[in-house]
């Protein structure tokens, strides 16, 4: 049987010996640098993932000039503030480029696994999401 200890949490309770709770803002450093490239390659994040936009098909927005962009690393988790309500809100890159400084770029530190915030952060929207329907669902049937 694993050993356990507190958390320190109430609603948490207890958490295997081996794990230790921390803030995200201690699990990350903040990204924000200038690209300053010639040609890089255009990032966005969309509901699939991080994927690289095609400029020469003119679609979306095209920004003038892309130096002031931020440059990502693999395993960069990427946030989008303005959209934290449709599911497109974060995920972690596959591949290296350059995106908007209108996102949030977060490095993570030594010790952390990115992929189980990219996790945490869409459950925390999925939890959002069912709670609204099923507010709405009570709401409609006069609640149960």
């Amino acid at each position: 049987m694993r050993e356990m200890k507190d958390s320190g949490i109430e609603w948490i309770g207890k958490i295997p010996n081996n794990w230790y709770v921390k803030r995200v803002k201690h699990a990350f450093n903040r990204k924000n640098e200038k690209a300053m490239q010639e040609n890089p390659v255009i990032l966005s994040l969309a509901r699939s993932g991080v994927k690289e936009r095609d400029v020469s098909t003119n679609e979306g927005q095209i920004a003038e000039s892309y130096y002031n962009y931020n440059p990502v690393d693999i395993d960069d988790l990427l946030i989008n503030p303005m959209d934290l309500y449709s599911g497109a809100n974060c995920s972690i890159s596959e591949v290296k480029g350059v995106i908007s400084p209108a996102y949030i770029n977060l490095r993570y530190r030594e010790d952390i696994n990115p992929r189980f915030y990219d996790y945490y952060f869409k459950v925390q929207y999925w939890l959002m999401a069912f709670f609204h329907t099923e507010k709405e669902f009570h709401t409609r049937i006069g609640g149960l």
